[in-house]
């Protein structure tokens, strides 16, 4: 009889190295691994018995040696991010990926950003593949296929998925695209539209909206083009009413998506809550483990039945958006040649302003119903719907001298949120992009002279108007993000009451412009 193998110590490296040798050789016993390894058959068993914790520790652990040695590699790091990127909007799309075709994309990769250097060896296959905890499974049956017996399959499993939930702790998020420039008449050139370059796509910020079964909302996150624009000058952006990341087609990313969720769920823990967030299958939204937040993706094709945002919460949301920027529109037509000339001077500041409010408008009611709507468990039935009135909209519309369409509010409702293609180069310009601390968009507007004036009373809103605006700018550069907020508000206001005086008068449209 041999003698026993003595105990060895294992490092946690070597530990993943006989969990993903067990996974990439399903039939290996634990005699045979125990052979291979040189250690005793109870070590691998231990492992084995382990394999979560290990997994766990092994990818929060950001101190091991390989892991140093990898972020000092700049173009190893770059690969590494566009071959992930392109593996999660493949895989998304139900795709068989292996290990070969990997390496040959990250080979591919290589070339594109000439790193003539980079072998894309089967030690840096297993490497990547435990950075990312990516296990290659057989698909099995149709699950790529969607129709009506998965959307009523789904129904059937929420009540069971959200077992041990309370209202105030089931989210939902999602993106949706917003033209914050757009006036009426833009509708037929806007609606469907990709949005992938050129003048349209300088017009267009992504928000993220979030939400919960109670009412609750999260600080929107608005992705625009430029990290810094011309009009965020003297402005710390971590104190804007919404949070601000960018790119350079204003696309969510996968590392956007990351980052958002790892801060949501260290928000939770802060607040000593377990909560489940519901996200559909976009190539960006990351599938990640975390401790606070459990994440559920809604099967392919069906969130338009049963996401409660898409039940009408963003819908409601850019009725309010596009009610604030006509009103801005109409209060100050006395002031340009036209229209257009006003909604070009639009920039990002003030739609964040907008998107705010408009956010802040949506009742804890709308929201309930919503989750009512797509088939989320309550015991009270929905109550009467609580949406914007869209007369206000098309009274509003027809101040302008444009012709009036319907679908105003909706026109960037299948506006793309995210890069649609697999091609190396866009995925290689976003995450270039992320890396920038700085990019002036050349589209925004020179910030408006803030000299002082004498003080004055105030004979109509239109000339207190200019004088907020100023006291606006003040706030802005002095970085005081109450006061800032403040007169934001009274500025809304007095568009508003500008804008009421209009209906009042019943004037010819002439009468809005200079003679």
């Amino acid at each position: 009889m041999p003698p026993p193998v003595p105990r060895k110590a294992l490092n946690l490296k070597q530990k993943v190295d006989i969990i993903r040798f067990k996974d990439s050789n399903g039939g290996w016993s634990i005699r045979k691994l125990a052979d291979k390894f040189g250690i005793g058959k109870t070590q691998v068993a231990e492992v084995l018995k382990n394999k979560e914790d290990i997994l766990r520790r092994y990818n929060e652990n950001s101190t091991n040696e390989k892991s140093r040695r990898f972020q000092r590699n700049g173009p190893g790091e770059l690969i590494d991010k566009i071959v992930l990127e392109w593996f999660n909007r493949v895989r998304n799309k139900n795709v068989p990926v292996s290990g070969p075709i990997i390496q040959a994309k990250a080979l591919e990769v290589a070339r594109e950003i000439e790193c003539d250097d980079f072998k894309a060896s089967n030690g840096w296959l297993e490497s990547f593949k435990v950075r990312h905890n990516i296990v290659f499974k057989s698909i099995c049956g149709e699950s790529a296929s969607t129709n009506l017996t998965i959307v009523n399959e789904w129904k059937s499993k929420i009540s069971e998925i959200v077992t041990g939930y309370e209202p105030q702790n089931i989210f939902n998020a999602d993106e949706t695209g917003l033209f914050y420039r757009a006036l009426p008449d833009k509708t037929f050139s806007y609606k469907g539209e990709s949005c992938s370059g050129g003048k349209i796509a300088k017009e267009r910020l992504t928000v993220l909206l979030c939400v919960s079964m109670s009412g609750e909302k999260l600080k929107p996150l608005v992705i625009g083009k430029s990290v810094k624009p011309r009009c965020f000058k003297g402005i710390d952006v971590s104190k804007l009413a919404v949070e601000w990341k960018a790119n350079s087609k204003a696309w969510m990313t996968t590392h956007i998506m990351t980052d958002w969720l790892q801060r949501l769920d260290q928000q939770m823990k802060t607040q000593n809550r377990k909560i489940l967030l519901f996200l559909d299958n976009a190539t960006s939204h990351a599938h990640l483990s975390l401790d606070n937040v459990t994440l559920i993706f809604f099967p392919p094709n069906i969130t338009s039945t049963s996401q409660p945002l898409d039940q009408g919460i963003i819908k409601n949301f850019k009725v309010f958006y596009r009610k604030f920027a006509l009103q801005h529109i109409i209060a100050n037509l006395e002031d340009a040649q036209n229209a257009h000339d006003l909604a070009k001077q639009i920039d990002v500041l003030k739609a964040i302003t907008w998107v705010k409010k408009a956010w802040t408008q949506i009742s804890s009611l709308t929201i309930t119903n919503c989750f009512k709507k797509a088939d989320f468990p309550s015991s009270e039935p929905p109550e009467i719907e609580n949406e914007v009135n869209g007369n206000e909209l098309i009274e509003l519309m027809e101040l302008l001298p444009l012709p009036r369409n319907d679908d105003f509010a909706t026109i960037d409702s299948n506006l793309s949120t995210e890069c649609s293609s697999d091609d190396i180069a866009i995925i290689l310009d976003d995450i270039r992009t992320e890396f920038v601390e700085s990019v002036e968009s050349d589209d925004e507007q020179q910030a408006e002279n803030s000299e002082n004036s004498e003080i004055k009373t105030f004979s109509n809103y239109s000339e207190a108007l200019e004088q907020l605006i100023r006291l606006k700018e003040f706030y802005l550069n002095k970085g005081d993000e109450k006061g800032f907020s403040y007169v934001s508000e009274l500025i809304i206001h007095h568009e508003l009451e500008m804008t009421k005086s209009k209906f009042k008068k019943q004037t010819s449209i002439e009468s809005f412009f200079k003679k």
